[in-house]
């Protein structure tokens, strides 16, 4: 299990937020532009700690949490412990004006759903079925001809991805970001949620943990 995930809600939020800021683009361009990054972040740091799996890579993505909070803490490019204030809500897309918490409600929703279906669209297609055996048993799914590194490594880019699209939201919510927000607890109470919803339901499990953990 990683618990690098709030590393990678971080880079999706600065990643969004510089290119707001400094580039001056839109939310609309810097949340597809920011997922993608982390993406390709996670697919690099994924190729090398992917190779150790088991405890090995559950305390290597802890630490890489905490190794991100601290370089963007120490780095005046990312606005140091003090962060970077003044990030552009969403522009308005005909009508809807986003200056309430419920147009961030519904936008987050939207949001929710679409990665509901990508990943219910990826559970039931055979990467799916992969992942589901390397889970029963990854020593059966090698010998079956599955490359466990290929598919962990899938898995691992597309997880962290969908973190980074979270961070953006978040960077733009709040107008704001600062180190401390993406603390190791984020990464622990994420798994929090798949563990009490149940691990083996892969889109409802996490979001009735997540109900379960906010209550």
């Amino acid at each position: 299990h990683s618990l690098g995930a709030g590393a990678f809600y971080a880079i999706g939020a600065y990643g969004s937020t510089l290119l707001s800021t400094r580039l001056g683009l839109s939310f609309w361009a810097a949340l597809p532009l920011s997922t993608i990054i982390t993406g390709i972040v996670a697919l690099a740091i994924g190729s090398i700690i992917v190779r150790h799996p088991g405890m090995a890579f559950t305390i290597i993505t802890l630490l890489l949490a905490h190794v991100v909070i601290q370089a963007t803490g120490q780095m005046e490019f990312f606005g140091g412990w003090s962060g970077i204030i003044g990030v552009e809500t969403p522009d308005p897309v005909g009508p809807i004006q986003f200056t309430t918490k419920i147009s961030f409600y519904y936008l987050i929703l939207f949001l929710l759903l679409l990665t509901a279906l990508v990943f219910h669209a990826l559970y039931t297609s055979r990467i799916g079925r992969v992942w589901r055996a390397i889970k029963l048993s990854p020593p059966l799914a090698e010998t079956l001809g599955i490359n466990l590194y290929r598919y962990r490594l899938l898995a691992f880019t597309i997880a962290s991805s969908a973190a980074g699209m979270v961070g953006s939201f978040y960077a733009h919510y709040f107008q704001m970001i600062t180190p401390e927000a993406f603390g190791g607890w984020l990464s622990i109470y994420i798994q929090l949620y798949a563990v009490l919803g149940g691990l083996e339901f892969y889109i409802l499990g996490p979001a009735v943990g997540a109900v379960i953990m906010t209550f």
